[in-house]
């Protein structure tokens, strides 16, 4: 038997977890103090945690969360599980993930190591689980010899959605080298950004299109100018049907009002787990849910 532990951002996904039957979720108080800083404990006895393999869901939308996950991370760790399971869906690109100029602070690189500062299990080092990761090479800022980092993908679920006949669009290059080989059968259009005359521009650099239904993918949507751009090109030239899919659809500012009106469905993830109210407003928002993907890494 399996115990997670969910941040009160993710409750709602405890449902759908417990469908597995080698799944327990642990019962904790997860409350504040007057002065807003988080008040964690585990409920009654903490026999679900102790010698247990528990997973925690960490919720990194917000990075004033920071805190309050490391310590309830902290607190599991000090009732000796065997072995303990971080699920970060979404690892925020507030981070600097690499220095182009002196003095530049990478803070992707610092956030690895607070949480490579994390203690092992009894029996287990800790393990650090991401999905589409901005920049892959975050990994390697972790501290191998104290954690153990695992990437894993989520374009799965995009896939239940689309038919074989579908055209893949990535918006850039990054996009298509990391995930062309999720979509190896389909159809691919290949777009790049560019500047000219200082001005920033999308065009096609590589395609044979199928004139009828176009998806959009990348890992991470913000302000949406990129997934804006592509969708005018592809429907001026060819696709009459164009749809979006990022796994972590943060669209700060309320960007994902303007960005969900330039889709026929703009699909994106309860990584950001407010990305299920937006999709209650915007009603061409799809929410997919990583929930099974949870159940994989755990299962594995």
């Amino acid at each position: 038997m399996k115990t997670i532990v969910t941040h009160p951002s993710f409750d709602y996904m405890q449902e759908e977890l417990l469908e597995n039957p080698n799944i327990r979720v642990c019962q904790r108080q997860w409350e504040y103090f007057d002065d807003e800083e988080p008040h964690f404990q585990i409920q009654e006895q903490n026999w679900e945690i102790e010698y247990q393999d528990v997973t925690y869901i960490w919720d990194f939308s917000h990075t004033s969360k920071l805190f309050e996950n490391y310590s309830a991370i902290r607190a599991i760790l000090d009732w000796v599980p065997n072995k303990v399971r971080i699920i970060v869906p979404y690892f925020p690109v507030w981070t600097m993930e690499r220095a182009d100029k002196k003095w530049e602070a990478v803070t992707a690189k610092y956030l690895a190591d607070i949480l490579s500062s994390l203690p092992s299990g009894r029996s287990m080092k800790t393990s650090i689980h991401h999905l589409d990761i901005h920049n892959p090479v975050i990994k390697h800022y972790y501290d191998a010899w104290k954690v153990t980092p695992e990437l894993h993908t989520a374009m799965s679920l995009i896939k239940e959605k689309i038919s074989p006949e579908t055209n893949i669009i990535f918006p850039d290059e990054w996009a298509y080298k990391r995930f062309k080989n999720d979509f190896e059968w389909y159809n691919i259009i290949v777009c790049e950004k560019r500047k000219e005359d200082g001005i920033k521009t999308v065009r096609v650099k590589e395609w044979k299109a199928i004139w009828t239904h176009g998806i959009i993918i990348d890992d991470l949507g913000l302000s949406g100018w990129t997934l804006i751009k592509c969708s005018d090109i592809i429907r001026d030239i060819w696709i009459q049907k164009c749809d979006a899919y990022v796994t972590h659809g943060r669209f700060p500012k309320e960007s994902y009002k303007q960005v969900a009106e330039a889709f026929d469905t703009l699909y994106t993830t309860d990584s950001i787990p407010e990305n299920i109210q937006r999709s209650e407003e915007v009603t061409n928002i799809e929410v997919l849910k990583i929930a099974s993907l949870i159940q994989k890494i755990i299962s594995k």
